[in-house]
């Protein structure tokens, strides 16, 4: 195999790696899905290793880009495409390990900071057979719709005088 060929390889390798390392937590975990143990568990260990991975891989793709952008062509047709491909393939190695550094799980779950309350007879748009997650301490009550709270998971809300995070 030639040089270029090996840096083609390495590039593509690179990227499917870093794609996959990134992308299986996302595809993983998903909001409104069943996600079960085995799949939390590998969602989480690809997170831990992902940073690192998309490091190297950007270094492979890049370096690999560098080498190959500098080769010659037959005509000026192929020299214009694969500048497209190595430019291409750069742009998704630097989203995805831009990625890798983000945490898209509290994109996804980002908890009710400021929740507005109202009295159960006032709770005009709501069904009364919605189901709910209900809180009770010292005579206060909070009920939290869970088709509200069930994208969010988290609510941070005040029971009295105490501040509570209800989760569903």
């Amino acid at each position: 195999m030639t040089r270029a060929g090996v840096a083609w390889f390495a590039m593509a390798g690179a990227l499917v790696v870093a794609v996959a390392v990134v992308g299986l937590p996302v595809w993983l975990i998903q909001p409104f899905s069943a996600q079960s143990g085995s799949g939390v568990a590998w969602s989480w260990q690809l997170r831990q290793i992902a940073p690192s991975l998309t490091v190297i891989a950007w270094l492979v793709v890049v370096g690999g880009a560098a080498l190959l952008a500098g080769q010659p062509s037959r005509t000026r047709a192929r020299r214009v495409a694969r500048v497209v491909v190595l430019t291409a393939a750069v742009a998704v190695v630097s989203g995805v390990a831009w990625f890798a550094r983000q945490n898209h799980f509290e994109w996804m779950f980002r908890p009710f900071s400021d929740p507005r309350f109202v009295a159960a007879g006032a709770a005009t748009d709501l069904p009364a057979e919605e189901p709910v997650i209900g809180v009770a301490r010292h005579g206060a009550a909070l009920a939290f719709p869970i088709t509200r709270i069930g994208y969010h998971h988290l609510v941070n809300a005040t029971l009295g005088d105490v501040p509570i995070v209800a989760t569903y």
